[in-house]
């Protein structure tokens, strides 16, 4: 039986390891591909012929169009269809939020991004560590 390509866009705020878990468990014939947006190195873009693509949250939306046209079937986790609801005062609520993650970021982003995650879907936060400085720009 032939293998598979299986690509791994992360989200906001985290790398391309975050998908170590992902990599331990794969069955042989399950090829995994990382693209990295750069937040924590040097961004990357791999080459291959994916034919699945699993982008989590935000992920999808930062994801290279590229990706798209190639792949057959998307996966998103914990996504969302628009960053901000369209309802008045959730959408007001959700501008603030992220006003107040930005000016953190400023000031404290390693605190920022360790809150953060504690509240994504890492089910056990303090045990994935991100490989390099942040680019708070990019971030």
């Amino acid at each position: 039986m032939r293998g598979i390509e299986v690509l791994l866009q992360q989200g906001w705020g985290w790398d391309a390891g975050c998908w170590g878990a992902w990599r331990a468990a794969a069955p042989p014939r399950v090829r995994l591909l990382s693209a990295d947006r750069g937040y924590f190195g040097a961004p990357f873009s791999p080459e291959g012929q994916p034919r699945v693509l699993v982008a989590h949250s935000f992920g999808l939306h930062l994801l290279e169009s590229r990706w798209l046209e190639r792949v057959a079937l998307v996966v998103v986790l914990g996504g969302f269809q628009v960053f901000h609801p369209e309802e008045e005062e959730a959408g007001r609520r959700s501008r603030r939020l992220v006003g107040r993650m930005r000016q953190r970021l400023d000031r404290e982003p390693d605190a920022l991004l360790a809150d953060f995650r504690a509240r994504c879907f890492f089910p056990e936060p303090g045990l994935y560590v991100s490989s390099g400085r942040a680019d708070l720009e990019l971030l």
